[in-house]
């Protein structure tokens, strides 16, 4: 934590030093120091193989269950042992998911080592696998739910699409709104926001429109986060949250810039327009797997 501090105690330093004409006038790419831009543009060549990679492999492992007659022995299985077709839908969906996450580990795994070696994660190995069995067991659920519930509809209406639509948005706005009560702290510890700076952030909030929002830190178990300050939730449980990193290191005028930036996204329904873009994206995957 210290090391992290004193490198953004020189960074902050260095914007100081910029007159307002350099910051107004000059583009970034002028403004950061060429090491971190040959770094950033070092991890965007490491990690776009990565991404395809795991991709390409999910989509592989899928094709050869389905080609290879896998999908069809593993459904009459279940329908061997299970006298209801809804109860062979769910435990099918969860294997499908299964699957696609088994055949991305060695990606994933790659791109997390890239993260590690380029100091944007101090994660140790277990913590990957542990937030990776976590996330492949949600995966398990929720693709065995949707292929449960989708293709009853489809057996029932000409108009599937239509529910599974209203359902998926539904869904994807109620998940957003529990997401800091059910989801988040899965994989990370949060607590209040404390002491001088917690004031000056509340009172600022509170200036714009947004007194009793909570100001919440987050402890990450790598202490490296992944953004400054993000927002949770939707209505009445949103949250913005800071970067225990950030509070530590930071001023009272630079949290309350994080705080604004986060309040500006609150103001433009920017969590509800994530949501509706979640939801997109699984409806149009709904749609190709039917």
């Amino acid at each position: 934590l210290s090391l992290l501090i004193a490198a953004l105690d020189a960074l902050n330093r260095h914007v100081d030093s910029l007159t307002p004409a350099q910051l107004l006038g000059q583009p970034i790419s002028a403004l950061v120091d060429s090491q971190r831009q040959a770094a950033g543009a070092r991890l965007l060549s490491l990690e776009l193989p990565g991404w395809f990679a795991a991709i390409l492999a999910q989509a592989a492992v899928l094709f050869y269950f389905w080609r290879a007659g896998g999908a069809a022995r593993w459904r009459d299985a279940l329908r061997g042992r299970f006298g209801s077709e809804n109860a062979v839908r769910f435990p099918f969906g969860a294997t499908l998911a299964l699957l696609a996450r088994a055949g991305a580990v060695i990606p994933s795994f790659y791109l997390w080592r890239v993260e590690r070696v380029m100091g944007l994660s101090h994660a140790l190995t277990r913590v990957w696998a542990y937030e990776y069995a976590i996330g492949t067991i949600l995966g398990m659920i929720v693709a065995g739910i949707i292929v449960m519930l989708v293709l009853w509809l489809v057996e029932r209406t000409h108009q599937w699409y239509l529910y599974t639509i209203g359902a998926i948005l539904a869904v994807s706005i109620v998940g957003t709104i529990l997401d800091p009560y059910v989801v988040a702290p899965l994989f990370e510890r949060f607590t209040p926001m404390s002491g001088s700076l917690a004031a000056g952030a509340r009172s600022f909030a509170a200036a714009h429109g947004y007194a009793g929002i909570p100001i919440i830190v987050e402890h990450r178990v790598d202490r490296i986060p992944e953004n400054a300050a993000n927002t949770q939730g939707m209505g009445p449980s949103q949250r913005v949250v800071l970067a225990e990193t950030i509070v530590a290191a930071a001023s009272p005028g630079e949290i309350d810039y994080y705080v604004a930036h986060e309040i500006a996204e609150l103001n433009e329904s920017v969590p509800l327009d994530l949501a509706f873009i979640d939801a997109a994206i699984v409806i149009v995957g709904v749609a190709l797997a039917v």
